[in-house]
């Protein structure tokens, strides 16, 4: 039988919904704003529009609302944002399921044959006559079958009687087999018997003879010690007389007993004195052992005594520089959750420096200029750009992944959590592009400040224009132009986990505003460059004045001020540690917080 294609069903005036949550390029459950428009699931259904537009198979529903859905049907498989349009249409797929099914119907119908039905009753005149010679009310006289091709009683009773005589053949010829084998087992054992006898005589031999040499040397040995016993005149009464053939007295014996037992307690004593348990009874093993565990000095968990401690060394509270690296200059750097540290220079190279400061690898852009921008995205990836007409995508362990026609120099940079890149460029456009490089919308009038653009998670981006004001969007659609008084420019923006907006701005100052929450301070800082400011998840914050760096909270309480970077410093990081990341002419260092400690000697 012809398989049909799966054909589903449709919904009058095919009404739309639209994506409540953005699907990613890999996603494979989507949120709807009302699922009734589906009508009955499974279904088809389309995400978008025009030739652009995605068709997708609803499978299920699960119990957070959202719908399981096979990807790409028809059409592109794409990521697409937060309230596009989703309609179950009808399809290309519906159609060519509808003519499929059409053309197999009709190519595997039955024509009708005049005088026939569906079947013909193809029965033979022989079949028929036997049928209609039984008669109308049957006897079973009248079907007795014929059963002379079977075997008759006689024929069984002669081929019993051949099986009998077969039997007793059997018999009569295993008989003499049984016999031969009885006679050749009696034999084999009484040869096992006759060796067996032979083998017992042979080692009662041997073992008198064993016998008889062990007695004979233990009699020359006898007689030997016999002539070697020792005469009275071979002993000796002091502990000073040598001689190898002679022999030490008994009372000498014992004064020599007496010197090695006050010398042990001597030992034991000694070791006693040095606080290990010890007696003369111990052996001299035991008391060498023990001797070994005398303590030579103080160890770990030991009360030293005041008297014999002294302050060598004093260091006050305040920054250190952990580590330094300065195998390039730093232009913008980025440190991720793991404490690496990622670093743009200015001759067209991207450097990954581990959390303890030294090089993991370097990766050679496709320019030779300086790199301006870039950003540790939450998905994994590292993003970035410079003097070259786009933006840059490698993994974290420094593989290209992908690359993105900007069109101008990139001058700013931030990735939401789901890889939307927000860009700013020196044509004075800012842009925001999908993870499969689609330009969502593009602006004209960014201010071209580097630092000047930032995303909180996926819900929420800034952007300084050039005409002081901040481009304000959420969910990746812009939603109001945000200005402030005096026409102050906004060169840097930041992020705080407490969510609040960090501004510095043209006139040297560094607002935290609120937004929606209203302002919280306003700080002026003379001489501060925009390009060198960070803010921590802490919510603290660090700006450079000079190659002086300091860090403040984020009431405004100074951290610490730290003077010991030797270049001219470009820009500023701080991890989740709270540490700080100076980037410059002179490389990169690590500065943490360390508090007031003392080192001591040992002088008794």
């Amino acid at each position: 039988m012809t398989q049909l294609k799966t054909m589903y069903p449709g919904v009058a005036n095919s009404p739309d919904t639209f994506l409540v949550e953005g699907l990613t390029i890999d996603g494979t459950v989507m949120y709807v704003a009302d699922g009734a428009t589906f009508g009955e699931i499974p279904t088809l259904a389309v995400i978008g529009q025009a030739e652009l537009a995605e068709t997708v198979q609803i499978t299920g529903k699960q119990s957070d609302g959202g719908y399981t859905i096979i990807r790409g049907v028809e059409g592109k498989r794409q990521a697409w944002a937060k309230a596009t349009n989703v309609a179950r249409n009808w399809t290309n797929k519906d159609y060519e399921a509808l003519r499929s099914n059409i053309t197999a119907i009709n190519d595997g119908k039955v024509d009708k044959v005049s005088g026939k039905g569906l079947s013909t009753h193809d029965y033979t005149d022989a079949a028929k006559a036997k049928v209609d010679a039984i008669p109308p009310d049957p006897k079973y006289t009248d079907t007795v079958p014929d059963l002379t091709p079977y075997a008759k009683a006689t024929d069984l009773s002669a081929e019993r009687e051949e099986r009998k005589a077969d039997i007793v053949k059997v018999r009569s010829d295993h008989a003499a087999d049984i016999n031969s084998v009885r006679t050749a087992h009696a034999t084999d054992m009484q040869s096992v018997k006759t060796d067996y006898a032979k083998d017992i005589q042979t080692a009662k031999d041997a073992l008198t003879a064993d016998i008889n040499n062990v007695k004979t040397v233990h009699d020359a040995d006898i007689k030997r010690l016999e002539s070697q016993k020792l005469d009275k005149t071979d002993v000796i009464n002091d502990l000073t007389t040598g001689g190898a053939d002679k022999a030490l007295s008994a009372e000498q014996g014992k004064t020599l007993f007496t010197y090695a037992d006050n010398g042990k307690k001597s030992i034991a004593d000694a070791i006693v004195g040095k606080g290990v348990d010890a007696t003369k009874s111990d052996s001299f093993g035991v008391l060498a052992d023990k001797i070994s565990k005398i303590k030579t000095g103080y160890g770990v968990g030991d009360v030293l005594p005041e008297e014999s401690v002294k302050v060598i060394e004093r260091e006050s509270a305040g920054p250190k520089k952990i580590w330094e690296y300065t195998g390039t200059d730093a232009v913008v750097l980025d440190v991720d959750s793991d404490g690496n540290v990622y670093c743009g220079n200015s001759s067209g190279k991207i450097h990954k420096i581990s959390s303890s400061g030294n090089k993991v690898w370097t990766y050679s852009a496709p320019y030779s200029g300086s790199t301006y921008a870039l950003d540790v995205g939450k998905d994994g990836y590292v993003y970035f750009g410079g003097q070259y007409s786009s933006l840059i995508k490698i993994s974290k362990t420094g593989q290209y992944a992908n690359r993105f026609n900007i069109g101008a120099n990139v001058m700013s940079l931030a990735v939401d959590s789901d890889g939307y890149m927000y860009v700013g460029d020196s044509a004075k456009n800012f842009r925001l592009i999908s993870p499969s490089g689609q330009e969502l919308l593009k602006e004209t009038g960014f201010g071209g400040e580097r630092n000047s653009v930032t995303v909180k998670n996926s819900s929420f981006a800034y952007a300084g224009k050039d005409d002081n004001a901040i481009i304000s969007f959420e969910y990746r659609k812009q939603i109001s132009t945000l200005s402030w008084k005096n026409s102050i420019k906004p060169k840097a923006l930041a992020w705080s986990p407490d969510g609040y907006l960090y501004m510095v701005r043209s006139n040297s100052s560094i607002t935290k505003d609120g937004l929606r929450k209203g302002p919280s301070w306003q700080y002026y800082v003379d001489n501060l460059k925009s390009n060198t400011f960070a803010v921590g998840r802490d919510s603290s914050f660090a700006y450079a004045i000079g190659r002086t760096v300091i860090k403040r909270s984020s009431d405004l309480n100074k951290v610490f001020e730290f003077s010991g970077y030797t270049g001219d410093i470009n820009s500023l990081a701080i991890d989740s540690n709270g540490d700080v990341l100076i980037g410059g002419s002179a490389g990169i260092a690590k500065v943490s917080m360390q508090e007031s400690k003392n080192s001591y000697k040992i002088i008794k």
